[in-house]
């Protein structure tokens, strides 16, 4: 009888949360208000403060009607804290 074979090693653990990134804070605030969007997703309107952003480059979005949206890329970084203040919007024509 041959002999059975060698079970397979286990799987590595996965991260433990003292192990994960820590996030970036991120607050935006406009001329007047705006609904801000990051990467797609409703985050509120201004002003938002100290949201909590996951480190890299992110598609920031704001939008009110009457006004033209702004769009632009923001860079976080792990444990930083980033302030974007007084976005002008401009009314639509």
């Amino acid at each position: 009888v041959p002999p059975s074979p060698e079970p397979a090693a286990a799987a590595a653990p996965a991260a433990t949360p003292s192990a994960q990134v820590a996030p970036g804070y991120l607050s935006v605030g406009s001329t007047p208000w705006a609904l801000v969007y990051l990467d797609g997703d409703s985050v509120g309107a201004t002003p938002v403060q100290n949201l909590a952003v996951t480190p890299g480059r992110h598609q920031l979005r704001l939008t009110r009607d009457g006004y033209e949206s702004v769009e632009q890329q923001i860079e976080i970084a792990s444990g930083t804290r980033q302030t974007i203040a007084n976005i002008p919007l401009k009314p639509v024509r």
